[in-house]
């Protein structure tokens, strides 16, 4: 018995071979979005950045763009995002995502 899904698959579909992922010593688990963004910029990688396909800021939103070419970068922007509200732990009247006195999001 077919399944509905099925009209959907190509007449010749593509096989992929699976590879072997490295062990991971324990599944990190969050509580906050906060938590994964901390987690996610100790997990950088220090080195093997590039700078293609990015958008810089020649054309619009003229100093607020930047390519992100190391780890620092990375970082920043990830500070960025949390500084606009997302995962802060210290939400203030400031927070340009706190309109109504709401814990950000």
């Amino acid at each position: 018995m077919q399944q509905a899904s099925d009209i959907e698959m190509p007449g010749y579909p593509l096989e992929f071979q699976n590879r072997a992922l490295p062990a991971v010593e324990a599944v990190p688990s969050f509580q906050t979005i906060g938590q994964f963004y901390e987690a996610l910029k100790q997990a950088l990688p220090n080195d093997g950045w590039t700078n293609t396909n990015q958008i810089g800021d020649e054309t619009a939103f003229i100093g607020e763009l930047f390519t992100v070419t190391s780890k620092a970068d990375a970082a920043r922007a990830i500070d960025l995002i949390v500084s606009e509200g997302e995962g802060t732990d210290n939400p203030t009247d400031e927070s340009p995502l706190d309109f109504h006195g709401e814990v950000s999001h």
